[in-house]
């Protein structure tokens, strides 16, 4: 009787050192969808708000808190959002052309419901003078495309709306001749 107990804790302690080394769980890695690439004339820079600048992928609640950010656990992005967002670009610049800089304001998925939501891509834009990098204009865009209820959807509407949004930046860009 005295060693039940003790085969008890031997037990216990055997199944607490298997969980420890078990694998941990890496999250999934998303990139978005590069097969599509804007043919820009121009030079163009991507960069985006300090909270975007990074790998995590976010979503926000606007049924319940519109303004506070969640972090999705089991999802990332490959590689900083202003990196895959500046390499569905293909520049082809040449000497003295404008730059156009996109700064991205905002870089998520959006429920309406527990089970509806939507991809946002918030971005501000500035066109500078290639000889001298003074502002010729500047302007905001925001382009929002459907999506379902996981982060994949929601990789899946962000891909579609920076389309859109690189397509109308560089549409915008070239009514400044």
């Amino acid at each position: 009787m005295k060693r039940l107990p003790t085969l008890l804790i031997l037990a216990a302690a055997l199944v607490l050192s298997a969980c420890a080394l078990a694998p941990v769980a890496r999250p999934a890695r998303f990139t978005l969808d590069t097969r599509s690439m804007a043919r820009a004339p121009l030079s163009v820079t991507v960069s985006a708000a300090s909270w975007l600048d990074g790998r995590d992928m976010y979503y926000r609640l606007a049924y319940r808190d519109p303004h506070r950010l969640y972090r999705y656990a089991g999802s990332a992005w490959a590689s900083a959002v202003p990196n895959l967002v500046g390499e569905r670009i293909d520049p082809a610049p040449q000497a003295g052309m404008r730059t156009l800089d996109i700064r991205l304001n905002d870089f998520s998925q959006v429920f309406s419901s527990p089970t509806d939501s939507v991809g946002r891509v918030d971005a501000s834009l500035s066109l500078r003078d290639g000889r001298d990098g003074r502002l010729v204009d500047s302007t905001r865009l925001s382009v929002e495309k459907p999506a379902g209820a996981d982060a994949a959807a929601g990789v899946a509407a962000l891909s579609a709306a920076s389309d859109e949004l690189l397509a109308r930046a560089l549409r915008w860009a070239a009514q400044h001749p």
